[in-house]
């Protein structure tokens, strides 16, 4: 398994790691999108520049991925593209207007995207997860200019690990 550091708000940066993954992996079978930032504060007081990125990062990085990828699965004929979304596509919310904005322009490209797919069938799978406020590290690292630390919107749910399977057959040893 290869891993990639990539800034998604460059589409060629995007594309080059695409094509490296295809070259020593084969192929390309899933491509999951889940890049994001933010700034918490009220809407006037996020600069142009901040707005710019959170909108490079979140929605453009999403663009640029879902073609990377597009540009390798539609010619094999199959594949499946995850946008992580939020459920704040739907909702804005106050001190998250960039990321929420970012996040309206994520479903519409979905939905566009998905249309277009459904006309061409060229086999890939579009879809889209639109998560709850789930506790993770981001509030730890995103701008904000909150006098208190930021959360999400409750109910906040908690991230777990997946419960660890086994890698071989049941132990014959006798219990003692």
């Amino acid at each position: 398994m290869r891993a990639y550091q990539v800034d998604v708000a460059d589409a060629g940066a995007v594309q080059q790691a695409a094509d490296d993954l295809v070259h020593h992996a084969g192929g390309l079978d899933v491509w999951v999108n889940d890049a994001m930032v933010s700034v918490f504060a009220p809407a006037w007081e996020v600069t142009a520049a901040e707005f710019r990125r959170v909108t490079e990062v979140n929605y453009l990085g999403t663009v640029h991925g879902t073609l990377a990828a597009l540009h390798h699965m539609r010619p094999r004929g199959r594949g499946a593209i995850v946008q992580v979304g939020s459920a704040l596509a739907y909702r804005g919310i106050p001190l998250q207007s960039a990321y929420c904005a970012s996040k309206h322009a994520i479903q519409g490209f979905n939905d566009s995207l998905r249309a277009e797919l459904l006309h061409d069938r060229p086999g890939v799978r579009l879809s889209m997860v639109q998560l709850p406020a789930v506790n993770t590290p981001q509030f730890s690292w995103v701008r904000t200019r909150l006098p208190r630390h930021p959360q999400p919107v409750p109910p906040i749910f908690a991230p777990r690990s997946p419960p660890a399977r086994c890698s071989g057959p049941p132990s014959t040893r006798p219990a003692s």
